[in-house]
């Protein structure tokens, strides 16, 4: 559920069969994506994967666009950096959604020099060509976003930090000496 309040009608989420977040190495089997990535470095390259099919006439009849044909695109966005603000975000990959064809497989290499601290991702269906019968709450402009689903995974062991930290006390580990106090 969203918090945000859009002018125009949007495909409800049960229109969109989402099979989940799916996050590895190049090459190798992906596994579901969690809230934490074990064991990552600066020398790994990440995969993100993610596939979707929107069941059409459903998706039309609640953007309010009839049996009239209408095209969307399917686009994954990838961010990456401390924070709600990823420091670089990129485009990764996008694909073409019609009634004719309303799957999308989104599949992106990040290069391990390009990460640092969490991966945001996210995939939008966007509004490419409204339907001739549209009705008044419908999406009209090209690039409304119709659906989205986010994913936020910390790729630094959790945000903690990257060298072991302690803190002693100066008067018990310098008794007696001039740097005591």
């Amino acid at each position: 559920m969203s918090r945000v309040a859009y002018p125009f009608l949007r495909i409800p989420e049960d229109a969109v069969e989402f099979s989940g977040w799916f996050i590895g190495d190049p090459g190798a089997p992906l596994l579901p994506a969690s809230d934490v990535l074990a064991d990552w470095d600066y020398a790994r390259d990440l995969t993100v994967r993610a596939n979707l099919k929107i069941d059409w006439p459903a998706a039309s009849l609640a953007l309010g666009f009839g049996d009239e044909s209408w095209s969307a695109m399917a686009q994954l966005v990838i961010g990456t950096g401390q924070g709600h603000l990823p420091r670089q975000i990129r485009y990764a990959t996008q694909q073409h959604l019609s009634n004719l064809s309303p799957t999308a497989n989104l599949e992106f290499v990040l290069p391990a020099s390009s990460l640092s601290a969490q991966l945001v991702a996210r995939i939008e269906i966007l509004l490419i060509a409204p339907s001739a019968s549209a009705s008044p709450l419908s999406p009209r402009m090209k690039g409304a976003r119709l659906w989205t689903q986010e994913l936020d995974v910390l790729i630094e062991d959790g945000g903690s930090s990257r060298f072991p930290v302690s803190s002693i006390s100066f008067k018990a580990a310098f008794a007696d000496k001039p740097h005591e106090f």
